[in-house]
């Protein structure tokens, strides 16, 4: 690491093992901070030197030229001195920022390089003290940026100790002095705040710290909480929030804490989600959460990992028997879950989180009700023992909401003249389930006004005795144009992985309907390519039989085969996605005339 020297304003390089003692500088950053690249100036060595000898004269504040970013490490450097020490380190310039892997190093280090020294909280937003009362900056200390960063939430609690200092380094007090004021600012526990190590805290607790806490960047929200909860992953800017689903990942890896899930999304919406949270925003109300102790081995639950299925986890599960209470879907079935966690400021037990799963089976459970985390007792009677290991996805909500923004459209023409001559008939029922999806005859289209995952519409494609096919139109839970086929009215009996229900009349007796699922298959060519799906084929034979009294006879026999065949094309108009269907009409007449002789009529009948 490099350090940087409180006489001679130089940079130094250290071996970690070898590393002297030193002091370091907390911050926020404003105007004019000094680069590693700056400090390569002896214009700005001068500088330094000049605005140091200024503070030590209480005269910097009226000297303008220099900059509060020269000033800051200048006044740094000065306590540093008078404390002892010959070195400090800054995040502004002892780091080359330019370089992407000595930065990640560096930010991977960083709580490492506070944890058991002596930090400077410079607050440059705090008065000076020879214009306020003793009680007043107290209350201005609290209030500073400082303790709105997220970057100081790990400077705050790693260091072994932390003296505060206003605008012009006049002392304020130490972080010991004001640890009351502080933990109800900053929801900190205040054993933490007197050097007690926070990994002995909860995963929910650590995270509600950091909950109201801001950067510059939406990646360093994630990155800035690695050091405390010991951690590391490389930095990837340009990823966004999945940076914090990284960091969850890794958390995973080390600790076994139920807390991780025990969140609350913000916004109160019951879409459904992962487990995972979003932001640490979620774990605003999360401070009093802590792990129930395992006792036994039958107690204990088996680690849980991120797979490519989600979350794998084993949880005890009940099915919560009054779904509509709860707004779920009529397809879908709702479970709660027991974590292994607990509210300490609540006697009711363990803690839960409602799952949801499409009734059909096979595919995995979601969260649903993220703004609700209850206690079991209150759901359930008894509490299950036995675990069940389940996969909750981890839904990609930024693309969902992205998508959401399209609109879309099945078109489907009229069926051609041939058709209608072969005794074809075509029928469109749309999902009542789906009261977002509508049919326009008029333009032939079956239109999305708001767009969801799920069964949208059905599309028959036969004859009036069922011996036809049914095209399955719908979206999946990423939004993208799922549709096959499947044989006959009545036996329609396939699994849908979004598992919506639709009801379709029967085309037989039209007297009952029969309730049918079916599965979309993501289509796997590019976009605007045309995919060709056989719709199957009927027969219909005719046979001229001899009469008995022929001696030689002919037997005529024939064969006419119906294909047709739907060809899909995408087209983008404006934002609106439209998946064109077009129909192709094949008939196929296949014959074979032959003459036979036979001295038995009767053996020509049985042939």
């Amino acid at each position: 690491m490099r350090l940087l020297h409180v006489s001679t304003f130089r940079l130094e390089s250290f071996i970690d093992e070898e590393c002297p003692p030193y002091a370091i500088l907390s911050h926020t950053w404003g105007d004019q901070e000094i680069t590693l690249q700056e400090l390569q100036s002896k214009d700005m060595i001068l500088w330094l030197q000049s605005a140091k000898t200024l503070i030590s004269d209480r005269a910097f504040y009226i000297k303008q030229k220099y900059g509060p970013g020269c000033l800051k490490i200048a006044g740094c450097a000065l306590q540093a001195e008078t404390d002892g020490f010959e070195y400090i380190w800054c995040d502004t310039c002892c780091i080359d920022k330019t370089n992407s892997t000595e930065l990640s190093e560096a930010i991977n280090s960083m709580y490492l390089w506070y944890r058991d020294q002596l930090c400077y909280a410079y607050l440059a937003d705090v008065p000076s003290a020879d214009r306020e009362a003793p009680g007043q900056r107290r209350s201005d200390l609290v209030e500073s940026r400082w303790f709105t960063r997220g970057w100081t939430l790990q400077e705050l609690i790693a260091p072994a100790s932390v003296v505060f200092f206003d605008a012009r380094w006049h002392p304020i007090g130490t972080r010991s002095d004001n640890r009351g004021l502080i933990a109800t600012r900053t929801g900190i526990d205040s054993h933490v705040l007197d050097g007690g190590d926070p990994l002995k805290c909860s995963v929910a607790s650590r995270m509600s710290w950091a909950a109201q806490r801001q950067t510059t960047r939406l990646e360093d929200l994630a990155y800035c909480l690695m050091g405390l909860f010991g951690v590391n992953m490389p930095l990837i800017y340009g990823e966004k929030t999945k940076a914090f689903l990284r960091l969850q990942t890794e958390i995973m890896r080390i600790s076994e804490d139920h807390s991780l899930f025990a969140w609350r999304r913000p916004e109160g919406s019951s879409a459904t989600c992962g487990l995972l949270a979003s932001q640490p925003g979620c774990f605003n109300e999360s401070r009093s959460i802590a792990p129930l102790l395992q006792y036994d081995d039958e107690d204990s639950a088996p680690p849980f990992s991120m797979t490519s299925r989600g979350v794998n986890i084993a949880l005890p599960l009940s099915e919560v028997n009054t779904p509509r209470q709860y707004s779920v879907p009529n397809h879908c079935r709702l479970f709660f879950a027991r974590l292994d966690c607990y509210d300490t400021n609540d006697g009711r037990g363990p803690l839960g989180l409602y799952l949801i799963r499409e009734s059909g089976g096979g595919g995995p459970f979601r969260r649903y009700l993220p703004d609700r985390i209850d206690p079991a007792s209150q759901i359930v009677a008894t509490l299950a023992r036995s675990r069940t290991t389940i996969y909750v996805a981890q839904n990609d909500n930024n693309a969902q909401k992205a998508r959401s923004q399209w609109t879309f459209s099945f078109s489907v023409p009229h069926l051609p003249p041939c058709f209608s001559e072969q005794g074809v008939i075509l029928k469109l029922v749309t999902n009542d389930a789906m009261p977002h999806v509508s049919w326009n005859p008029e333009e032939r289209q079956v239109n999305y006004s708001e767009l969801s995952a799920g069964l949208g519409a059905v599309l028959y494609l036969g004859r009036k005795d069922g011996s036809g096919k049914m095209l399955l139109i719908g979206l999946d839970s990423k939004l993208h144009a799922r549709y096959i086929f499947r044989s006959g009215a009545n036996s329609v009996n396939a699994v849908w992985r979004e598992d919506v229900g639709v009801q379709l009349e029967s085309f037989v007796a039209r007297q009952y309907s029969i309730q049918w699922h079916a599965i979309c298959l993501r289509d796997d060519k590019a976009p605007s390519s045309e995919t060709t799906l056989d719709l199957g084929s009927w027969e219909q034979v005719e046979r001229a039989r001899p009469k008995f009294y022929q001696r030689k006879c002919t037997k005529v026999w024939k064969e006419r085969k119906l294909k047709i065949r739907l060809l899909v094309a995408e087209r983008w108009l404006g934002g609106q996605r439209i998946h064109d269907f077009r129909f192709q009409l094949e008939e196929i007449s296949m014959g074979m005339d032959g003459l036979h002789s036979s001295r038995d009529p009767r053996r020509l009948i049985d042939a």
